[in-house]
């Protein structure tokens, strides 16, 4: 019986990820065949991450390396969006590349009793089997960004071509994993039953690669939305989190837009939440008075990612709506339900962007409950790679430690990307194994 082992970046503050590692566990879960603890024995190593920004790429390229050199029997499956952010890693052997587009491949590969399309995922599992701190993730960032690092390591540690990913012999010894004889697939403990109703987004934002090569988006019809939730209603749930790429892209393909399920699902006679994992700004201004006022009492955390404070550089990212009234709107939702957590997202250090430009995000504290910030990177197959003015790295430090220190004081509200790792390593090192 083939023994297959999977690990997942499922360490973001969303559940993207882990849902759709959760898909693939499911899968060759329910066509018997032995999903192992530890990678040792593995005949297959399935790895799915999405690495959508050159931070999460290198953490990436690390984590493939490891598993190449330490498991050099497996066979190694590569998911999530690395097929197509990073399609040079077809050429590794013993490396098969399968876009979350095509997971029917798993079909086509193993024998199957039961197809990857009908897997029903009721609560997601968490995938943890490597310490990410071992990897030694912020060498790679503190030296890109050139600032004093509490690690020592030469500068071709973090030069990574594809060539040195075939053949560097990183140091291992300084790699551990979990004891993962006691480590076991993690259940998500917030209780809240995962819905995706459509998959990847439609927007073209001008820094983001991924759109450029998702497809069409693909929304689930209203009826089986609702099948959804009524199940996890039999099951007990009083949470459902909408765990897209962004639920408001929900229109595109039918003829009802994410306000009609909303205001359809606001009918359920049952006493339940509702998360949002995002809510496209446009969108929301755009369908803001469609939504039944009733529903906002029912909705208990979404992220409205504004992405900067600037419309000018709103207008470079290729995004449309208006900044203020996006904020005004969220005043409104939050005087129907005071108890509603509503958080935003900035993409600083975009080409262009001015120190003011940046220092002005944080006045959104007055109106956001949390600020979650990620510095820009060129990516491939994008716009803004090669737009002018882009802002020196010495810049970036200036504006990283700027942003440090306004974390310090508003800790609990103020995020960077660094930040988040961290964070889900300590709620790792918490549990018991």
């Amino acid at each position: 019986m083939l023994k297959v082992f999977i690990w997942s970046g499922s360490g973001s503050e969303h559940k993207i990820c882990a849902y759709q590692s959760t898909i693939i566990f499911n899968f060759f879960k329910e066509n018997n065949y032995n999903l192992v603890k530890s990678p040792i024995n593995a005949d297959l190593i399935i790895l799915n991450w999405y690495p959508f920004e050159e931070f999460e790429e290198k953490i990436n390229l690390l984590t493939i390396n490891y598993y190449l050199i330490k498991y050099s029997s497996a066979k190694i499956i590569l998911t999530g969006s690395i097929p197509w952010m990073m399609p040079y890693l077809n050429k590794l052997e013993r490396v098969k590349l399968i876009w979350l587009k095509n997971l029917n491949k798993f079909d086509d590969d193993y024998k199957v009793n039961v197809s990857i399309n009908d897997i029903v995922v009721d609560n997601v599992k968490f995938f943890v089997p490597l310490n990410l701190e071992s990897l030694n993730i912020d060498k790679y960032w503190y030296s890109w960004m050139n600032i004093e690092s509490k690690y020592n390591f030469l500068e071709s540690d973090y030069k990574i071509t594809l060539e040195q990913v075939k053949s560097w012999e990183y140091g291992l010894w300084k790699i551990f994993e979990y004891d993962t004889e006691k480590y076991s697939y993690l259940e998500d403990l917030s209780w809240e039953y995962p819905i995706e109703i459509c998959t990847w987004c439609w927007w073209f934002c001008s820094y983001c690669d991924i759109r450029n090569v998702a497809g069409f988006v693909k929304s689930l019809p209203l009826d089986l939305v609702v099948k959804k939730i009524k199940r996890g209603i039999s099951l007990w749930y009083k949470e459902f989190h909408f765990i897209d790429e962004d639920s408001a892209s929900y229109w595109l393909d039918l003829w009802i837009d994410f306000a009609d399920l909303l205001n359809n699902i606001n009918k359920i006679d049952w006493d339940f939440k509702i998360k949002i994992f995002y809510f496209e700004p446009w969108r929301l201004e755009k369908l803001f008075e469609k939504i039944d006022i009733s529903l906002w009492k029912k909705i208990i955390n979404f992220c409205v990612p504004l992405q900067t404070t600037s419309q000018r550089i709103l207008k470079l990212m290729n995004r449309k709506y208006n900044i203020n009234n996006v904020i005004n709107i969220s005043n409104k939702i939050r005087s129907y339900n005071k108890n509603i957590i509503i958080t935003t997202q900035f993409i600083y250090w975009f080409p262009s962007e001015t120190f003011d430009e940046f220092k002005d995000y944080f006045k959104m504290l007055n109106y956001y409950d949390e600020l979650w910030f990620w510095y820009y990177s060129d990516r491939l197959w994008t716009k803004s790679v090669n737009f002018n003015l882009k802002i020196s790295k010495k810049e970036l430090s200036k504006r990283m430690v700027f942003l440090w220190k306004i974390k310090e004081r508003y800790i609990e509200r103020v995020f960077d990307k660094n930040q988040t790792l961290k964070i889900w390593l300590n709620i790792i090192n918490s549990r018991k194994f």
